[in-house]
C-alpha cells in the first residue's frame, strides 16, 4: 500500500509539472507573436526582437542552424501566390509601427509561391539560414543594404533564378559556410566574381 501510495504521489506531481510547463511554454510562445493581414488577406507572422525598439524578425523561428528541421515559415498559407515586393517589411498593428531588423531561420523556406524581385528594407541586420533556401521563384538582383550584418548558411540555396553579380557590403561580418558552398550555392543566375565587403574576413 505504501509503495502504491508513493507511485500515485510521484505521478501526480509528474503530470502536475508537465502541466504547469505547457501553460509556461504557451505563454511564452504566445508573447513574442505577431501576425499581420495584409490587404491581399495574406497572413504573416513575426516575433518581437529583444532589442527594446519595435523591430521584429518575419518568421517564426529563432534558430540560426541550417541543420534545425525546425518550420520558421513566415505565412500561413503557402498555397497562394505571393508576390516578393510585397513583404510587409514595415507594419501597424494595434496602433504601434513595427519594422523588420531579420529575416528568421526558414521563413521562406522552400517557398514555390514567392516569386518575383526581393528588395530588403533599410535597417535589416540579419538573414538566417535557409531563410530563402529553394524559392526558385525569385529573380533578380540581389541588392543587400549598409545596414546588414550577417547571411546565414543556406540563405539563398538553390534560388537559381536570382541573376546579376554578388555584392556584398562592407557592413556584413559573417557569412555561413562558405560563399561558394552553402549560402549561394545552385544560385547558377549568379554571374562574374562575388565583391565581397571588407567586413568578411
Amino acid at each position: 500500500m505504501k509503495n502504491s501510495t508513493h507511485t500515485a504521489l510521484r505521478q501526480s506531481v509528474s503530470l502536475a509539472f508537465v502541466a504547469f510547463a505547457t501553460v509556461v511554454c504557451t505563454i511564452k510562445a504566445n508573447a513574442v507573436d505577431i501576425t499581420y493581414t495584409d490587404a491581399n488577406g495574406v497572413t504573416w507572422s513575426y516575433l518581437k526582437n529583444k532589442d527594446g525598439e519595435n523591430t521584429v524578425t518575419i518568421g517564426t523561428s529563432e534558430s540560426d542552424n541550417l541543420n534545425d528541421s525546425s518550420s520558421g515559415d513566415a505565412r500561413d498559407d503557402k498555397t497562394l501566390e505571393v508576390s516578393a515586393e510585397s513583404i510587409p517589411w514595415k507594419f501597424t498593428k494595434d496602433g504601434v509601427e513595427y519594422t523588420v531588423s531579420r529575416i528568421g531561420h526558414k521563413a521562406f523556406y522552400s517557398d514555390a509561391k514567392l516569386s518575383g524581385q526581393l528588395t530588403f528594407p533599410d535597417g535589416l541586420k540579419n538573414i538566417r539560414a535557409g531563410a530563402f533556401y529553394g524559392c526558385t521563384g525569385l529573380t533578380g538582383s540581389l541588392t543587400f543594404p549598409d545596414s546588414l550584418k550577417s547571411i546565414g548558411a543556406g540563405a539563398f540555396r538553390s534560388c537559381r533564378n536570382l541573376t546579376g553579380t554578388l555584392t556584398i557590403p562592407d557592413s556584413v561580418t559573417a557569412i555561413g559556410r562558405h560563399l561558394s558552398f552553402g549560402t549561394f550555392e545552385g544560385c547558377q543566375g549568379l554571374t562574374g566574381v562575388p565583391k565581397i565587403g571588407s567586413g568578411v574576413t
